[in-house]
C-alpha cells in the first residue's frame, strides 16, 4: 500500500510541478454516472458521482489531477449497508483539436481508488476499509469555452481496476471548469 501511495504523490507533486510550465490552470466541479457490471456479469448499475479537478494547460498537452467520490446505500428491515468510494487519478490529455471557442481531447489516466463500507445491525456497526488499488483509464473529452475563463465540458472514460476485473467501468460527466 505504501508503495502505491508514493507513487502517487509522485504522479500529483509531478502534475503541480509542471504548473510552472503552464498557460493557464484550471480548476473543474462535476458530475455524472459510473456504469459497473454486476457480479453476474449480466447487469450493470450506475452510480452518481461527484468530481473536482485541477489542471495545467501545456500548449497541446494537459495534465489533470481529479478526485471523485460516490456512494450508495442498501437497507432492508434488519440491515443497512453503505459504501463510498474515493479515487484520485493523474490524466493526460492531448488535443486533437483545439479552435478559439471549442477543443476535443483523447487522454490516459492513472491513480488509485478505495471503498469505505459500514454495515449496521440494529445496535451494531462495523465499519471496514478496502485496500489501495491501481486504476487505469482512457478519456475523450469535448470542451465548449463560453468566455475566456468559464468552459463546459462532457467526458466519456473507460477506468480499470488493474486487481480485479477485466471489464472496465465506464463514466459520463458533465463539468464547469475556470480558467485562471
Amino acid at each position: 500500500m505504501q508503495s502505491k501511495m508514493k507513487t502517487l504523490i509522485c504522479s500529483w507533486i509531478l502534475l503541480f510541478a509542471m504548473s510552472a510550465l503552464a498557460q493557464s490552470v484550471s480548476m473543474e466541479v462535476g458530475g455524472g454516472f459510473r456504469f459497473e457490471s454486476e457480479a453476474d456479469g449480466r447487469s450493470t448499475e450506475s452510480q452518481g458521482l461527484l468530481r473536482l479537478g485541477l489542471g495545467v494547460d501545456l500548449s497541446v498537452f494537459d495534465l489533470v489531477g481529479e478526485i471523485t467520490t460516490f456512494g450508495n446505500t442498501d437497507s432492508g428491515s434488519a440491515l443497512s449497508i453503505s459504501r463510498r468510494h474515493f479515487e484520485l487519478m493523474a490524466w493526460g490529455m492531448y488535443h486533437l483539436w483545439r479552435r478559439t471557442v471549442s477543443s476535443l481531447q483523447v487522454g490516459a489516466g492513472m491513480g488509485i481508488f478505495w471503498e469505505k463500507v459500514s454495515s449496521d445491525i440494529p445496535g451494531v456497526t462495523v465499519q471496514s476499509a478496502s485496500d489501495v488499488e491501481i486504476v487505469l483509464g482512457g478519456a475523450v473529452e469535448y470542451r465548449h469555452y463560453f468566455t475566456q475563463v468559464i468552459s463546459g465540458s462532457m467526458k466519456a472514460r473507460a477506468i480499470l481496476n488493474t486487481n480485479n476485473s477485466l471489464a472496465p467501468v465506464i463514466d459520463l460527466l458533465l463539468a464547469v471548469g475556470y480558467l485562471f
